[in-house]
């Protein structure tokens, strides 16, 4: 069983992340942190064969901490977690011996199965790193998906968008199919954090 640390300062996407792992019987969370500052000591602490580290943290640039990390325990193997498709990052992760960059719109499946892997580095192509929805997911999916972040329920979105509730439940289950995620705060928390959803954006506008 892999002993795992996570770094992730969205609290849903770190729970259900660790909940994901643990309950498919192969990994072991064995602390969790919403600080990039806290890694280097909880690595030293309980020698995890994974850090998972998300790239931008709750204080700071989890990259930079994980950069530390490398220098500093050679042999912990670290992979990065992050929402942004940024070249000059999956670059200078790389050459600095970061044994990973994994995107957080992959599909619970293949990032378990990436975490499965012995000793291999796990990079995007750089030719990936274009700004697509992720998933695969539809403008209509996005739309809908954005509303319930804003706090609509399912019914408001059907009036807001002029579909009946049960289009609109249709869309949400494809959109959980197609990302794999475990349930709708994940994707949700995926798709905030990445960009591609801004639920205060009424809150925005009403400010200008």
């Amino acid at each position: 069983m892999k002993s795992i640390i996570i770094i992730e300062d969205h609290q849903v996407l770190r729970d259900s992340l660790a909940h994901i792992l643990e309950s498919k019987g192969e990994f072991k969370v064995v602390a969790q942190s919403s600080r990039a500052s806290d890694a280097h000591q909880l690595c030293r602490r309980h020698q995890p064969d994974i850090l998972l580290m998300d790239i931008i943290t709750e204080d700071g640039d989890g990259l930079e901490k994980a950069l530390q990390i490398k220098e500093a325990m050679p042999k912990q193997r670290i992979y990065l977690l992050s929402g942004l498709k940024e070249p000059d990052r999956v670059e200078r992760a790389k050459e600095a011996g970061i044994d990973g960059y994994l995107l957080k719109d992959l599909p619970i499946s293949q990032l378990l199965a990436k975490l499965r892997l012995h000793d291999a580095e796990m990079f995007p192509e750089l030719e990936e790193l274009t700004d697509e929805i992720p998933f695969e997911l539809t403008r209509t999916e996005l739309a809908i998906l954005e509303l319930l972040g804003m706090g609509h329920n399912v019914d408001s979105v059907a009036e807001e968008l002029h579909y009946s509730p049960h289009t609109i439940k249709k869309y949400i289950s494809r959109a959980l199919l197609k990302s794999g995620c475990a349930n709708r705060a994940m994707l949700l928390a995926h798709l905030t954090k990445s960009g591609h959803i801004n639920p205060w954006r009424n809150q925005a506008n009403e400010g200008e």
